[in-house]
């Protein structure tokens, strides 16, 4: 019985000793075409109006200060012109 146990043990320990290489392997050929994909990406002529090197650092909205441009637009003022364009964006929809 112990021999029949053994043999079991062996089997179920190469079964998933196999899955994970069979895993590991697929992995492995998914990178590698990923790594195709790209560099035909790459290869391809790019468009000079888009930067897709350089990501935009600061997102936020650009807002005109046509009041005072010497004075620093306070945060305070920042979320008073958001809520207006919030809103105005709502009275479009």
């Amino acid at each position: 019985m112990a021999k029949k146990n053994s043999k079991v043990s062996t089997k179920k320990r190469m079964s998933v000793i196999k899955n994970e290489y069979m895993i590991s392997s697929k992995k492995k050929e998914f990178r590698r075409e990923l790594k195709g994909l790209q560099k035909q990406v790459k290869s391809q002529p790019q468009v000079n109006d888009i930067d897709m090197d350089n990501k935009v650092k600061h997102t936020g909205i650009n807002f005109s200060r046509s009041v005072d441009s010497t004075r620093p637009l306070r945060a305070r003022d920042k979320k008073i012109i958001q809520r207006a364009l919030k809103r105005k964006r709502k009275l479009n929809t």
